[in-house]
């Protein structure tokens, strides 16, 4: 893991990144197969649920499986012949890929646990089984390779903070300082918190609702048509009026995503 997280560029992960992608398909496989030989259609009939704390994690997790944004800046920046359309189709075609995998391995779960399915895939599988120690292992290197994305923006933010503009030429001793001290932090934080999901909960809310949501609301108001229509640069129209109203919107989105993921997840504690 840390090994990784020292390399100066995404670009150095693609075999790992691949490796793990391998990694995510054995776990896929595995939880297909269990579905149709072990599941039953049955327990795919819709649940209603009045918990606020199960919907508010489980919210949280959704947000955090599909949270990839810090990524893209360092992703654009060392594609070839980049343009926004083809960074965009790029995008579009990765979320689409994932998001049928979530559903195809969210519903195999579903098939076979039912309402316990758990929120951590591992802690619904039998380790004794050789076939399940596949798996489990599987998600561990899945884990450890893809580690490095999330240390890498972590790493350059921090680095910015320092001065240091272009981070592929930063000072040795503070570039693999900095990513000791947050592999660490990072390693002790998963020892000490209770479970995974709620981990994820807090995260997801807390980086989802601030990236995804708030954020872009703010640039919103500051640097486009609202900016605009207060220095009288823009005219007055719906079209004006119905951006506005859904950045409002956007902006209440992302508090309550925060306030309800962060507590739900907390509850749980």
């Amino acid at each position: 893991m840390l090994p990784l997280s020292l390399l100066r560029s995404v670009g150095a992960l693609k075999y790992a990144s691949a490796f793990g992608i391998t990694a995510l398909f054995v776990v896929i496989i595995y939880a297909i197969g269990r579905g149709f030989n072990f599941g039953t259609s049955n327990n795919l009939t819709p649940a209603e649920t009045t918990d606020f704390v199960s919907f508010s994690v489980g919210t949280s997790l959704l947000f955090f499986a599909l949270n990839n944004q810090f990524n893209t800046i360092e992703i654009y920046s060392e594609l070839t012949d980049r343009t926004p359309m083809r960074y965009t189709k790029m995008i579009f075609t990765t979320m689409l890929i994932i998001s049928v995998l979530y559903v195809v391995m969210g519903l195999s779960e579903l098939m076979e646990f039912g309402a316990n399915v758990t929120g951590n895939v591992l802690k619904s599988y039998d380790g004794s089984s050789p076939l399940a120690a596949v798996m489990i292992i599987a998600v561990m290197c899945k884990v450890t390779f893809s580690f490095p994305l999330l240390i890498f923006p972590t790493r350059d933010a921090i680095l910015h903070l320092f001065g240091n503009e272009d981070l592929k030429a930063a000072n040795q001793k503070l570039y693999y300082g900095a990513t000791v001290v947050i592999a660490g932090g990072s390693f002790a934080i998963g020892i000490v918190a209770p479970t995974v999901t709620t981990l994820f909960g807090i995260i997801g809310s807390l980086s989802v609702g601030t990236f995804a949501f708030i954020l872009p609301s703010l640039y919103f108001w500051r640097f486009s048509i609202l900016s605009l229509m207060t220095e009288g640069i823009a005219e007055d129209t719906w079209v004006s009026k119905v951006h506005i109203a859904v950045n409002v919107l956007n902006f209440v989105i992302g508090c309550f995503i925060i306030v309800a993921g962060t507590a739900g997840a907390l509850i749980e504690l």
